[in-house]
C-alpha cells in the first residue's frame, strides 16, 4: 500500500520559536542584517547563527526549529536573500514544505 501525504501539509503552523542560519564567514554582515530584520518583524523568534568561523563557504541557509527550510543558498539560490524576501517566507511558511514533506513530493504532483 502507498502512502502520500497531502499537498496541503503544514497549513495553519504557529510561528517559529527558533531560527537557525548557517551563513558563509564571508557573508557575515548579510547575516547580521536578516538576523535583525527577523528579530524585529517576529520579536519572539530567536535567531541562531553558527561562529562566524564554522559557516560552509558559499552557504547561507534559513531553517525553523520544526525542519521548514526559509532559504537554501546552496541547492536553490546562488544569490545572497534580501531580508524582505526573507520575512515574506516566514510569514507565509505554512505553504513551505517541511523536511518530511519534500520525502513525500512526489504523492503531491
Amino acid at each position: 500500500q502507498i502512502r502520500g501525504m497531502a499537498c496541503s501539509a503544514g497549513l495553519g503552523r504557529p510561528p517559529p520559536s527558533v531560527i537557525t542560519i548557517e551563513y558563509d564567514p564571508d557573508d557575515i554582515e548579510t547575516f547580521i542584517k536578516v538576523a535583525d530584520a527577523i528579530e524585529e518583524a517576529f520579536p519572539t523568534v530567536v535567531v541562531n547563527g553558527n561562529e562566524a568561523q564554522d559557516g560552509r563557504p558559499g552557504s547561507f541557509e534559513i531553517q525553523t526549529d520544526d525542519g521548514i527550510s526559509i532559504y537554501s543558498r546552496l541547492s536553490v539560490d546562488p544569490a545572497l536573500p534580501h531580508a524582505d524576501d526573507i520575512i515574506s517566507r516566514i510569514t507565509n511558511r505554512s505553504q513551505l514544505p517541511t523536511s518530511a514533506d519534500r520525502a513525500n513530493q512526489p504523492f503531491c504532483q
